[in-house]
């Protein structure tokens, strides 16, 4: 036999209760009182640093955030819908204390540009279309379309014959796939030079480089073959 005495039928035990913190008890009232404040903490003022490629219309848009309540300011979607701009590289978004958003935003490198209508649009370093421009800026790039895809490639040219050859690049004009037609001229505007080439380069283009380099190359050249090279112009 067991000297344990009998356990306390399930009906006499006495339930727990269930022990609630103090600050729980303060939690609805301290909600009610911050959360109307907090919607009081509204936007004062937004001071922009625009940049060139950045349109008046956006920075009226930013203006509107005056007097939206800090706690549903969103910085990162109003940094994003900046840097969709074209011809805008980096933003910065801050808000400063008591109520100023700071935004500034800075233009992407110009690295050539397009004809677009009556005017010129820029075309960045990474091949997307940006700003408008008051007059173009070398290389000037035809026949290629609007699509950094094609872009980006036809700058890559500019910069390889530029590097080779030490001169600057005026036009890039795509004629065919595989045939690229490039004016290149010394920084005053002197000697110029019209060459095609291949997208990819060749030893032809290389051999050219040399030959300008020593001053020995014309003013026109077919450079778009390995084995074969075709020059006009030299006496």
């Amino acid at each position: 036999m067991s000297t344990l005495p009998p356990p306390f039928p399930v009906v006499l035990r006495r339930p727990r209760q269930k022990r609630v913190r103090a600050w729980l008890r303060w939690l609805p009232l301290g909600a009610a009182v911050v959360l109307p404040l907090t919607l009081m903490w509204r936007v004062q003022a937004v001071q922009i640093q625009a940049c060139p490629a950045l349109p008046a219309s956006a920075c009226s848009s930013l203006r509107q955030l005056v007097g939206t309540p800090v706690v549903l300011l969103d910085l990162g979607r109003v940094r994003d819908s900046i840097r969709a701009w074209p011809g805008v590289k980096a933003v910065e978004v801050r808000l400063e204390v008591p109520g100023t958003v700071q935004v500034t935003a800075h233009a992407a490198e110009v690295a050539g540009s397009v004809r677009a209508g009556s005017g010129w649009r820029a075309v960045c370093a990474d091949g997307r279309i940006g700003a408008a421009l008051s007059e173009p800026q070398s290389p000037v790039l035809a026949g290629f379309g609007a699509d950094a895809g094609e872009l980006g490639p036809a700058l890559e040219v500019g910069r390889r014959l530029r590097r080779e050859t030490g001169l600057v690049v005026r036009r890039l004009r795509r004629i065919l796939p595989d045939d690229l037609e490039a004016q290149l001229s010394d920084s005053a505007g002197g000697a110029s030079y019209r060459v095609h080439v291949v997208p990819g380069g060749s030893a032809a283009e290389l051999a050219w480089c040399r030959m300008l380099r020593g001053g020995g190359a014309g003013p026109w050249a077919d450079l778009r073959g390995d084995m074969r090279m075709v020059i006009g112009g030299v006496r």
